[in-house]
């Protein structure tokens, strides 16, 4: 039996399954491709990033030489998604499991 002899003759619950199926993996393909666009501009980025931090004559010059190559503004460390990330991972660690170690 083929697939469209299957929607053929399926019930309305296979239907439903089958374009909630299909549409689930159109948009996993999209999510993929547009995290590889995303990762390659990245990595461009980050290269010119490198070199203008080695090129830079102090610590600060070299921070606001690679904020200006920051375009999501999501890498550098004073931007305010980076200090929300910051709060967000010390709620989490607040929350988490204690970890235990045993005695030697």
């Amino acid at each position: 039996m083929t697939a469209l002899q299957l929607l053929a003759h399926g019930d309305g619950v296979s239907r439903a399954v089958a374009a909630l199926l299909a549409a689930m993996s159109v948009a996993s393909w999209v999510t993929i491709l547009w995290k590889a666009w995303l990762l390659r501009g990245g990595t461009r980025a980050v290269l010119r990033g490198i070199a203008a931090f080695w090129q830079a004559p102090t610590l600060a010059d070299a921070e606001r030489g690679l904020a200006a190559f920051d375009a999501s503004r999501w890498r550098c460390a004073s931007s305010p998604r980076a200090r929300s990330d910051r709060r967000w991972m010390s709620i989490r660690r607040a929350w988490a499991w204690p970890v235990v170690t045993m005695p030697a």
